[in-house]
Protein backbone atom coordinates (compact mmCIF):
# COMPACT_ATOMS: atom_id res chain seq x y z
CA UNK A 1 0.00 0.00 0.00
CA UNK A 2 2.90 2.32 -0.72
CA UNK A 3 1.58 3.79 -4.14
CA UNK A 4 -1.68 5.74 -3.22
CA UNK A 5 -3.55 4.94 -6.04
CA UNK A 6 -2.82 1.44 -5.43
CA UNK A 7 -3.34 1.79 -2.05
CA UNK A 8 -6.99 3.45 -3.15
CA UNK A 9 -7.78 0.69 -5.92
CA UNK A 10 -7.75 -2.06 -3.15
CA UNK A 11 -9.27 -0.34 -0.57
CA UNK A 12 -12.31 0.26 -3.45
CA UNK A 13 -12.23 -3.61 -3.86
CA UNK A 14 -12.73 -3.78 -0.48
CA UNK A 15 -9.33 -4.65 0.44
CA UNK A 16 -7.02 -4.06 2.94
CA UNK A 17 -3.40 -4.42 4.53
CA UNK A 18 -2.59 -7.00 6.60
CA UNK A 19 -0.58 -6.88 9.49
CA UNK A 20 0.02 -9.47 12.33
CA UNK A 21 -2.42 -7.78 14.62
CA UNK A 22 -4.74 -7.14 12.42
CA UNK A 23 -4.89 -10.98 11.39
CA UNK A 24 -5.37 -12.14 14.75
CA UNK A 25 -7.84 -9.71 15.47
CA UNK A 26 -10.11 -10.65 12.81
CA UNK A 27 -9.34 -14.54 13.60
CA UNK A 28 -9.84 -13.79 17.57
CA UNK A 29 -13.39 -11.71 16.47
CA UNK A 30 -14.06 -15.82 15.08
CA UNK A 31 -13.77 -13.98 11.19
CA UNK A 32 -11.96 -15.24 8.64
CA UNK A 33 -8.64 -13.70 6.99
CA UNK A 34 -7.67 -14.59 3.49
CA UNK A 35 -4.27 -14.39 2.87
CA UNK A 36 -1.69 -14.91 -0.15
CA UNK A 37 1.29 -15.71 1.21
CA UNK A 38 3.00 -15.56 -1.73
CA UNK A 39 3.68 -11.85 -1.92
CA UNK A 40 6.39 -10.51 -4.09
CA UNK A 41 8.85 -13.04 -3.59
CA UNK A 42 5.95 -15.22 -5.73
CA UNK A 43 5.91 -12.51 -8.46
CA UNK A 44 9.81 -12.47 -8.71
CA UNK A 45 9.75 -16.27 -9.23
CA UNK A 46 7.24 -16.81 -11.81
CA UNK A 47 7.53 -18.31 -15.33
CA UNK A 48 5.13 -19.14 -18.16
CA UNK A 49 3.58 -22.63 -17.66
CA UNK A 50 4.23 -23.28 -14.28
CA UNK A 51 2.44 -22.07 -11.30
CA UNK A 52 4.71 -21.56 -8.66
CA UNK A 53 3.66 -20.98 -5.12
CA UNK A 54 6.06 -19.44 -2.73
CA UNK A 55 5.45 -20.82 0.60
CA UNK A 56 8.33 -22.64 2.35
CA UNK A 57 9.56 -19.79 3.92
CA UNK A 58 6.35 -18.32 5.13
CA UNK A 59 5.60 -19.44 8.82
CA UNK A 60 4.06 -16.02 10.11
CA UNK A 61 0.23 -17.24 8.74
CA UNK A 62 0.79 -21.17 9.92
CA UNK A 63 1.96 -19.35 13.34
CA UNK A 64 -0.92 -16.81 13.60
CA UNK A 65 -3.58 -20.04 13.06
CA UNK A 66 -1.98 -21.55 15.94
CA UNK A 67 -2.14 -18.62 18.15
CA UNK A 68 -5.67 -18.56 17.73
CA UNK A 69 -6.66 -21.91 16.90
CA UNK A 70 -8.06 -20.92 13.38
CA UNK A 71 -8.17 -23.96 10.67
CA UNK A 72 -5.77 -23.39 7.69
CA UNK A 73 -7.34 -24.01 4.90
CA UNK A 74 -5.88 -24.76 1.31
CA UNK A 75 -6.90 -23.37 -1.68
CA UNK A 76 -5.80 -23.09 -5.19
CA UNK A 77 -6.88 -21.25 -8.12
CA UNK A 78 -6.71 -22.94 -11.89
CA UNK A 79 -6.45 -19.83 -14.80
CA UNK A 80 -5.30 -17.01 -12.55
CA UNK A 81 -1.93 -16.48 -13.71
CA UNK A 82 -3.19 -16.74 -17.33
CA UNK A 83 -5.05 -13.34 -16.89
CA UNK A 84 -2.59 -10.80 -17.17
CA UNK A 85 0.87 -11.54 -19.52
CA UNK A 86 4.08 -9.93 -18.23
CA UNK A 87 7.25 -9.05 -18.68
CA UNK A 88 9.74 -8.63 -15.36
CA UNK A 89 12.64 -6.48 -14.86
CA UNK A 90 15.55 -9.13 -15.02
CA UNK A 91 18.30 -11.21 -17.29
CA UNK A 92 20.18 -10.21 -19.32
CA UNK A 93 19.05 -6.64 -18.63
CA UNK A 94 19.88 -6.72 -15.23
CA UNK A 95 21.02 -9.44 -12.33
CA UNK A 96 18.57 -11.24 -10.46
CA UNK A 97 20.21 -9.22 -6.88
CA UNK A 98 19.59 -5.58 -8.87
CA UNK A 99 15.65 -6.65 -9.39
CA UNK A 100 15.05 -7.88 -5.69
CA UNK A 101 16.81 -4.81 -4.39
CA UNK A 102 14.42 -3.06 -6.58
CA UNK A 103 11.73 -5.02 -5.32
CA UNK A 104 12.34 -4.54 -1.92
CA UNK A 105 12.74 -0.69 -2.21
CA UNK A 106 9.29 -0.15 -4.22
CA UNK A 107 7.69 -2.93 -2.05
CA UNK A 108 6.89 -4.49 -5.24
CA UNK A 109 8.04 -7.07 -7.98
CA UNK A 110 9.04 -4.41 -10.61
CA UNK A 111 7.16 -6.31 -13.40
CA UNK A 112 4.45 -4.74 -16.40
CA UNK A 113 1.55 -6.52 -17.01
CA UNK A 114 -1.17 -6.04 -18.94
CA UNK A 115 -4.44 -8.07 -19.84
CA UNK A 116 -7.66 -7.34 -22.49
CA UNK A 117 -6.29 -4.77 -24.98
CA UNK A 118 -3.36 -4.30 -23.26
CA UNK A 119 -5.64 -2.85 -20.59
CA UNK A 120 -5.47 -3.34 -17.00
CA UNK A 121 -8.79 -5.66 -17.30
CA UNK A 122 -7.47 -9.38 -16.85
CA UNK A 123 -8.15 -11.33 -19.53
CA UNK A 124 -11.48 -13.60 -19.95
CA UNK A 125 -10.16 -17.22 -19.33
CA UNK A 126 -11.51 -19.87 -17.01
CA UNK A 127 -11.11 -19.75 -13.28
CA UNK A 128 -11.50 -22.64 -11.49
CA UNK A 129 -10.81 -22.44 -7.57
CA UNK A 130 -10.62 -25.47 -5.37
CA UNK A 131 -10.95 -25.76 -1.57
CA UNK A 132 -9.44 -28.35 0.67
CA UNK A 133 -10.06 -29.76 3.66
CA UNK A 134 -9.39 -27.34 6.38
CA UNK A 135 -6.25 -28.65 8.25
CA UNK A 136 -7.38 -28.28 11.94
CA UNK A 137 -4.27 -27.04 14.62
CA UNK A 138 -4.05 -27.06 17.98
CA UNK A 139 -4.67 -24.08 20.05
CA UNK A 140 -0.95 -23.05 21.17
CA UNK A 141 -0.13 -19.33 22.66
CA UNK A 142 3.38 -20.11 22.34
CA UNK A 143 4.24 -22.83 19.79
CA UNK A 144 7.48 -24.01 18.86
CA UNK A 145 9.59 -23.83 15.46
CA UNK A 146 9.18 -27.31 14.90
CA UNK A 147 5.42 -27.12 15.37
CA UNK A 148 4.80 -24.47 13.02
CA UNK A 149 6.94 -26.16 10.60
CA UNK A 150 5.21 -29.44 11.26
CA UNK A 151 2.07 -27.37 10.03
CA UNK A 152 3.23 -25.34 7.43
CA UNK A 153 4.38 -28.64 5.66
CA UNK A 154 1.09 -30.30 6.12
CA UNK A 155 -0.63 -27.23 4.58
CA UNK A 156 2.24 -27.53 1.41
CA UNK A 157 1.23 -31.29 1.04
CA UNK A 158 -2.53 -30.20 0.57
CA UNK A 159 -1.89 -27.71 -1.87
CA UNK A 160 0.09 -30.23 -3.56
CA UNK A 161 -2.44 -32.66 -3.69
CA UNK A 162 -5.20 -30.10 -5.12
CA UNK A 163 -3.24 -29.39 -7.74
CA UNK A 164 -2.20 -32.89 -8.65
CA UNK A 165 -5.91 -34.42 -8.46
CA UNK A 166 -7.79 -31.57 -9.80
CA UNK A 167 -5.50 -30.28 -13.00
CA UNK A 168 -6.30 -32.52 -15.66
CA UNK A 169 -9.89 -32.59 -14.77
CA UNK A 170 -9.92 -28.40 -15.63
CA UNK A 171 -7.54 -28.79 -18.65
CA UNK A 172 -3.80 -28.25 -17.07
CA UNK A 173 -3.03 -32.32 -17.15
CA UNK A 174 1.22 -30.69 -18.59
CA UNK A 175 1.19 -28.38 -15.55
CA UNK A 176 3.99 -28.21 -13.15
CA UNK A 177 3.02 -27.06 -9.92
CA UNK A 178 6.69 -25.15 -7.97
CA UNK A 179 6.49 -24.91 -4.60
CA UNK A 180 9.63 -22.20 -3.35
Amino acid sequence: FTFRFLRQLWTWLGMDAISKAKMVSLLNDGKTALLIPGGVAECLAMKPGVETVYLRKRFGFVKVAIQTGARLVPAFTFGQSETYNYVRLGPPVCSNKVVELVARVLQMAPMAFWGKCGTFLPKQVPMRTIVGKPIAVVKNENPSNEEVAAKLEEFIDAMERLHETHKERFGYAGQRLVVL
